[in-house]
């Protein structure tokens, strides 16, 4: 009953706390626009679901390996795209992005993980050249919190992407974000 409350509470509040009447402030829609790589990153996630990512073949160390082993590969795709919302394959719609994109489709394991990186980082350089534009800021590092920021190779591939160093963790920020964002919007 507490958890049902909770979440009502979360879904419920932000349309009693903000008029319509009055307009979404600008943050609020930019991180309306900014948080969908989030979405791909779990995609990626998703269709790696069936993979035993602790097995000693298709780990994650392995995958990040082979992304390494890949780095000059230099196809990315969009990753706010509906397509990758529910794809059937994820990596078959990465695949068919590149293609479609005039861009260099990608063969390998390690070159379908370097294209995700490669799409990852530089959403998040469009996010923070977008967060300056906004906020009329200019930002001297980034912090990458959640499950995600526990990927060295994703946090380097960052800083190599926005110039800027990044600091990553917790890994329960998603979560604690999530909560927040719910109250603000």
């Amino acid at each position: 009953a507490l958890c049902a409350l909770a979440t009502m509470l979360t879904r419920f509040l932000p349309f009693l706390l903000f008029s319509s009447r009055h307009p979404t402030p600008k943050y609020v829609r930019y991180l309306g626009r900014a948080l969908p790589p989030a979405i791909f990153g779990m995609l990626v996630v998703y269709c790696l679901r069936s993979v035993d990512l602790l097995g000693p073949t298709h780990g994650l160390p392995e995958l990040i390996a082979a992304a390494k082993g890949a780095a000059d590969f230099p196809s990315c795709v969009d990753p706010d795209d509906n397509r990758f919302l529910a794809p059937e394959s994820m990596i078959g719609e990465v695949k068919a992005a590149c293609a479609d994109t005039q861009q260099r489709v990608p063969v390998t394991t390690g070159e379908v993980m370097q294209c995700v990186y490669n799409s990852l980082t530089q959403d998040y350089r469009r996010a923070v050249e977008k967060l300056q534009t906004l906020t009329g800021k200019t930002y001297t590092s980034l912090n990458i919190v959640g499950g995600g920021s526990q990927d060295a190779y994703l946090n380097q591939q960052t800083a190599n992407a926005t110039g800027l160093p990044v600091f990553a963790g917790p890994t329960e920020g998603t979560a604690l974000g999530n909560l927040m964002v719910q109250f603000i919007h």
